[in-house]
């Protein structure tokens, strides 16, 4: 299953992902231009990533052993291409894959989902930025 969305604003209190079921196996792909905001959210199936505008890198938190949250760069040096950035996020139970710009940087995390955020969204902070085009798609588990 498979939702898809066009010309959304991101803002402080907006959720792009109000209204989809709750994702647990994600394959998510969006292209959107920050605007003037600081960061954008993506709280997403048990993982929490931001992007920096003004560093132009994607921050995953996790946790470590001890039970200490800390955030780990993801993505670096991703500035925007003609304005937007486009990236895709692969999410099973604890793990995450993150490609920016079909495959021109790549990484890969694995996580505790238990500390994961207690809502799904997509969000900016700071300002307004806008997804171009955002595609979730729900996958199935192979077991």
């Amino acid at each position: 299953e498979s939702k898809e969305l066009r010309n959304v604003k991101l803002r402080a209190g907006s959720n792009a992902l109000a209204g989809f079921p709750e994702l647990d196996l994600v394959d998510l792909e969006v292209e959107f231009e920050p605007g003037n905001s600081k960061e954008i959210i993506f709280d997403l199936a048990g993982t929490h990533v931001r992007y920096d505008v003004a560093k132009s890198v994607f921050l995953h938190r996790g946790v470590e052993d001890n039970g200490q949250s800390r955030e780990m760069t993801t993505l670096l040096d991703i500035a925007p291409r003609d304005g937007a950035v486009s990236l895709r996020f692969l999410i099973d139970r604890q793990s995450l894959e993150a490609y920016a710009f079909g495959g021109d940087s790549f990484s890969a995390h694995y996580f505790n989902p238990n500390h994961g955020p207690e809502e799904q969204s997509i969000h900016a902070l700071g300002g307004e930025a806008r997804i171009n085009r955002l595609v979730v798609r729900q996958l199935r588990s192979a077991w």
